[in-house]
């Protein structure tokens, strides 16, 4: 992510609590999402129900590439848990 799309602020933590990015939830909806696992962001544009987080994991992955899902959670500054819940509602 460029330094202008973070979702936190050095000094202060996150302006966004994980819980609501993923709507309080704490476990990924359907198969759990490997730590090695391999993910790419297919092309298109995003679907209508897709909100900011998802779309910039997304807008992530095409700019950078397929990556295994720590590196990911490193690249967005996001803890692992809360972009497991992600993915699996992308996918």
């Amino acid at each position: 992510m460029s330094d202008d799309e973070h979702w936190y602020e050095d000094e202060t933590g996150s302006l966004v609590r994980p819980y609501t990015v993923t709507h309080g939830r704490t476990r990924p909806r359907g198969p759990a999402v490997d730590l090695l696992a391999q993910v790419t962001a297919l092309d298109g544009e995003p679907g209508p129900g897709v909100d900011h987080a998802r779309a910039g994991l997304l807008g992530l992955l095409r700019r950078r590439g397929p990556r295994p899902v720590v590196e990911l959670a490193a690249d967005s500054g996001l803890p692992l848990t809360v972009l497991r819940v992600l993915l699996a509602d992308l996918a």
